[in-house]
């Protein structure tokens, strides 16, 4: 089975971070690629720490939270 970072291709290092990572998806109902894969629902679990994310002069921006 694919690794989520192969799935996401030959994006520059933040562009896949973010997209993997921070930002949420609405064909996902909200979740992040990695919160899928790992079967977390960050709706029902209370994460543990946030952290902000910023790339791309503020083009790529967010919180990722660390269940």
């Amino acid at each position: 089975m694919p690794t989520l970072m192969k799935m996401v291709g030959n994006c520059p290092p933040c562009i896949s971070y973010w997209y993997t990572y921070i930002r949420p998806h609405q064909n996902l109902n909200g979740k992040t690629p990695a919160e899928a894969w790992r079967g977390i629902d960050p709706y029902k679990k209370p994460f543990k720490q946030e952290r902000w994310f910023e790339a791309w002069d503020g083009l790529l921006v967010g919180y990722e939270l660390k269940h």
